[in-house]
């Protein structure tokens, strides 16, 4: 059981600012975004991402929740580290019960699915594939693990 405190400000943090889908906190007049938050999914947890892309997407969030607007959509995010000769990127939600991994050693791509739908995915050297992959978990699309794994089926092709 997680334990919700407040701040200096009033604010209910956890390891952070709590904040909603608009980026609100816990006071109806104080936005927040960026790494110092948590923000709360429909499924009541709270989730942290400390990513450039994520501080971004959610200023902008912030920024038309201020002035009333709808707020931006975004598809899965996305980050990603260079660690020597090796790249790294992540996309979409990683927590997953069932993984597929697709490549060889040097060209891997691993699947995270929930369901027959797939979630997230981690790519080393497969940079290329990213935008497809984003695509295809921003479709909500089922697909076949068969062909997810397949490295003679080209990503692309699971678009259409």
């Amino acid at each position: 059981m997680m334990s919700i405190k407040s701040c200096s400000a009033g604010l209910a943090t956890h390891n952070g600012i709590i904040i909603d889908a608009l980026c609100r906190t816990s006071h109806p007049d104080i936005f927040a975004a960026g790494d110092v938050c948590l923000q709360r999914h429909p499924d009541g947890s709270l989730v942290r991402l400390e990513t450039w892309e994520n501080a971004n997407r959610q200023a902008d969030i912030a920024t038309a929740a201020m002035l009333n607007q709808a707020p931006p959509v975004h598809g899965a995010p996305w980050f990603w580290t260079d660690q020597y000769d090796l790249n790294l990127q992540f996309i979409g939600n990683t927590r997953s019960d069932h993984w597929l991994c697709r490549g060889d050693a040097n060209q891997r791509i691993w699947l995270s699915l929930n369901g027959d739908r797939l979630s997230g995915a981690i790519t080393l050297n497969q940079g290329r594939e990213v935008r497809v992959l984003r695509k295809l978990i921003d479709s909500g699309k089922a697909l076949d693990a068969a062909q997810l794994t397949d490295t003679s089926v080209a990503l692309k092709s699971l678009l259409k």
